[in-house]
């Protein structure tokens, strides 16, 4: 090959290449865009999964202390039964 048809060529490459530089950009710019938008998202993910542990360790809390209540209930349910056992024996 000479140096002419070589040269050719690359100005060819070149110009073919120019082409493709608008939709490179603008996939670019969607890329950067999308990154954007997943980092909030991600951000917020974060935010609410604090939250619901959160929520989680004080439903927890309340069914416990709900169990605590109904045992209570049921222990002075025993206490009233018992006068009246003993005294139909």
């Amino acid at each position: 090959m000479t140096t002419d048809s070589l040269s050719h060529e690359y100005l060819e490459d070149i110009v073919s290449i120019a082409g493709l530089e608008a939709p490179i950009d603008t996939a670019s710019a969607e890329v950067a865009r999308l990154g954007e938008e997943r980092a909030e998202k991600v951000s917020r993910l974060r935010l609410v999964e604090k939250e619901r542990v959160k929520l989680e360790t004080e439903r927890k809390e309340a069914l416990s202390l709900q169990r605590l209540a109904n045992e209570h209930v049921r222990a002075e349910s025993a206490l009233a039964v018992l006068p009246v056992a003993v005294l139909q024996d």
